[in-house]
């Protein structure tokens, strides 16, 4: 694989990986909504499709950093594999270098995005957890006060009046 070649399958990688990305964060939205809603199915839908599309981002990374090492490798260039970028290259062209750069500000922001969200929605889990546990300490401190009632005996009978 030449390195042009390389150079355009990192683009359309970088360009998967943001789509992905911003799926994820409109995922991650509307699961707000639903935990809001108390809609546990959409709850539900919403971390599957979370999953699925986290499976599919590192299933992109690692080819990303398959082609970043193997660029770098060719480039004589110290290898990032920690982290997404591009080592560029003599044999591919500015303009898709330039590409490149631009993709990876996109994603940059996607990422920064995301991570405000999830942190948002982990706050807001953090709070429920403390409401939900407030209200279960209030249940099992009066729950003695209210006893079931005693069941009725099938034997009783009622007489209608007229």
């Amino acid at each position: 694989m030449t390195v042009k070649s390389n150079s355009a399958r990192y683009l359309n990688l970088l360009e998967k990986r943001l789509d992905l990305l911003l799926s994820l964060t409109n995922t991650l939205a509307a699961s707000r909504q639903d935990f809001v809603a108390m809609d546990l199915n959409g709850i539900e839908r919403g971390i599957q499709e979370q999953e699925q599309f986290c499976t599919q981002i590192r299933s992109l990374d690692s080819e990303i950093t398959r082609i970043q090492l193997s660029c770098a490798e060719r480039s004589s260039l110290r290898p990032c594999p920690d982290s997404i970028s591009w080592p560029g290259s003599n044999d591919s062209s500015p303009s898709r270098d330039e590409q490149i750069r631009l993709t990876l500000g996109r994603v940059a922001e996607a990422q920064a995005e995301l991570k405000r969200l999830n942190d948002a929605h982990q706050a807001m889990l953090r709070r429920s957890k403390r409401t939900v546990q407030v209200l279960l300490n209030l249940f099992d401190s009066h729950a003695p006060i209210y006893t079931a009632p005693a069941p009725q005996s099938s034997s009783a009978s009622y007489e209608e009046r007229a």
